[in-house]
């Protein structure tokens, strides 16, 4: 049960929801199996809560409502206050008002029964998300300030970056923009401290493993050498001409040991170089793009610069596999992969996003600029079909201006999809028309 609770945190970071959820209902049904009710209600919530995340909330209130009933039984107010917060925001994502604002008021009343004033922070926030969906930004821009000063006394630096960040939308709608920028700001410096810690946590975290390892090589070592001198006690009546080679026979093992211990790492660290690289073409893989766009839109546009994507089609892709076969067809992706490699300046990225499709990114590049570039991809690929088999691409281009990655994705590809039918072989812009 706790590996499944596990892999559905790491299958979260990556933004695999549908995962997560198999492995959280997993864990849900063995831990209901071994009669865990604290890891019960915490599971019901947090599958809840993952549940609202992606819209379902007529499968997502089920599960808060079971973890609610056990956390009051239990009397675990850790757990109670998260579920009040997560029944509000379901409620009020379904514009049922009153029910948020009951939820949040029994938020505020178990807080103040357990005497945690940290805990004020989850209700505060709670109690601006439901005032700000009721249309009431003003009193919800009251208890966003409330939240985020609980969370600048307390540290919790996860709660500063969410409230930062709400307060800067809304403060942005009611034009206070000067302030709203400075919330951008304190969230982007908290993100910032966060990252740095993680980071420090890691670094932290790898030398203790080091050390680890270097105190169980150490006690091996020594445990072996204890073995060795206690076969020599025993053998001793057998001569020098049997304790050589035994001799040579347990230094040869410490030095084996200690290469495996090597090439295990170095294996360790080429699979995680592979888990993010494409084997055919050496690019990076669909997982290293989404990556670093998850890092572009967790950024302000004023920090990166906005950037320009272009999704990349193979022309014909099929019909060339089916006239040349597919050691040619991949030939033929290869040959693309290494036009744009070249045509996209640093610190711009290409990779193979699946397929005979590719994508390119232009971080702090204006799409007028990624066009020509591409333009100047299309007239290299032209050039390096000695075959003459014909390898052409369509480029669809979006610009970012604000929006979230899946938004430019969907531009880009609309875009291309343009391309194609205006006859292939070119660069379309989103909102533009086709170039040759």
């Amino acid at each position: 049960a706790q590996i499944h609770n596990i892999m559905a945190a790491v299958q979260l970071a990556s933004g695999d929801h549908g995962q997560a959820r198999q492995h959280f209902e997993r864990s849900l049904d063995l831990f209901e199996a071994e009669g865990s009710q604290v890891d019960i209600a915490k599971l019901r919530n947090n599958l809840g809560a993952l549940l609202i995340e992606d819209g379902d909330l007529d499968a997502a209130e089920p599960h808060l409502q079971a973890s609610l009933a056990l956390a009051r039984l239990l009397g675990r107010t850790t757990t109670l206050i998260p579920n009040l917060v997560n029944l509000s925001e379901l409620h009020a994502r379904r514009g049922e008002h009153a029910q948020a604002r009951a939820a949040v008021e029994s938020c505020f009343q178990t807080s103040a029964e357990a005497a945690d004033e940290s805990q004020l922070v989850w209700c505060h926030q709670a109690a601006s998300f439901q005032l700000q969906a009721a249309g009431e930004l003003h009193d919800a821009i009251l208890q966003a300030r409330q939240a985020l000063a609980l969370a600048e006394r307390f540290g919790l630096q996860q709660h500063i970056v969410e409230l930062a960040r709400a307060l800067a939308a809304m403060l942005a709608q009611l034009d206070q923009h000067e302030e709203a920028a400075a919330m951008n700001d304190k969230a982007f410096v908290t993100m910032n401290a966060i990252r740095d810690q993680l980071l420090r946590l890691r670094l932290e975290q790898s030398a203790a493993l080091i050390d680890y390892e270097r105190a169980r090589a150490e006690v091996r070592s020594l445990q072996l050498q204890a073995d060795f001198r206690q076969r020599i006690q025993s053998l001793l009546w057998l001569g020098l001409l049997v304790l050589l080679p035994l001799l040579l026979a347990s230094l040869w093992l410490l030095r084996a040991r200690s290469r495996a211990l090597g090439a295990l790492a170095q294996a360790n660290q080429r699979n995680a170089e592979l888990a993010l690289t494409d084997s055919l073409t050496g690019l990076p893989n669909r997982r290293a793009m989404l990556q670093q766009l998850d890092q572009l839109d967790a950024e302000p546009a004023t920090v990166t610069g906005g950037y320009a994507l272009a999704l990349i089609d193979a022309d014909h892709f099929k019909r060339l596999n089916d006239r040349h076969g597919h050691e040619e067809g991949d030939r033929a992706l290869c040959r693309i992969a290494d036009v744009l490699r070249v045509s996209v300046p640093a610190p711009g990225m290409v990779a193979r996003w699946g397929g005979e499709e590719f994508v390119a990114l232009f971080p702090g590049v204006w799409a007028q600029q990624a066009g020509r570039l591409c333009e100047q991809a299309l007239a290299r690929l032209r050039l390096s079909d000695a075959q003459g088999i014909g390898v052409t691409v369509s480029i669809g281009i979006a610009q970012a201006e604000g929006r979230c990655a899946r938004e430019v994705i969907a531009a880009a590809d609309a875009a291309m999809y343009r391309a194609k039918q205006a006859g292939r072989d070119r660069v379309v812009e989103a909102g533009l028309d086709a170039v040759g």
